[in-house]
């Protein structure tokens, strides 16, 4: 396995055109993945905040309901 790694990076050092192309390929792959990813877990976050807000926006107006109906004091 090293021997393979140490020939495939000399291949690329010494201008092995199939070589560099595989690199560029493997290097933009990993790059859109990354990007995806982060967009993923950005998407994820943003629907996890919308679901706290609309839990507390209910609270509060449940809250309100309550004190609206007992004239009881919400602090």
């Amino acid at each position: 396995m090293l021997m393979n790694t140490i020939e495939t990076h000399r291949q690329i050092r010494d201008g092995n055109p199939a070589a560099r192309r595989t690199l560029r390929m493997a290097v933009a792959s990993v790059t859109l993945l990354a990007l995806a990813a982060c967009n993923t877990v950005s998407g994820a976050g943003k629907d996890v905040s919308s679901i706290g807000h609309n839990v507390s926006r209910g609270a509060n107006a449940a809250q309100q309901g309550i004190t609206n109906t007992t004239g009881a004091s919400s602090h």
